[in-house]
């Protein structure tokens, strides 16, 4: 992505996945919720699944994880 993600947007990942930025960690670093929560997780604190930087990266090569469009 091309623009800043924000915390409470849902963003689509490149396989279609539906992910929810829930909070800030550091400057650079966002937890993202996979949206709906995986099957049998009824605490929304045990799903944490994933950490991206500001525009949706997660790790160095362009992956599926990747945040790409919103909604």
């Amino acid at each position: 992505m091309k623009t800043k993600i924000e915390v409470g947007r849902t963003y689509s990942n490149r396989n279609g996945d539906k992910w929810r930025v829930v909070s800030k960690l550091s400057d650079a670093n966002f937890e993202i919720h996979k949206l709906p929560p995986p099957k049998g997780f009824t605490d929304i604190s045990m799903h944490k699944q994933l950490v991206v930087n500001d525009y949706g990266g997660f790790g160095n090569y362009p992956n599926r994880f990747d945040l790409v469009r919103l909604g």
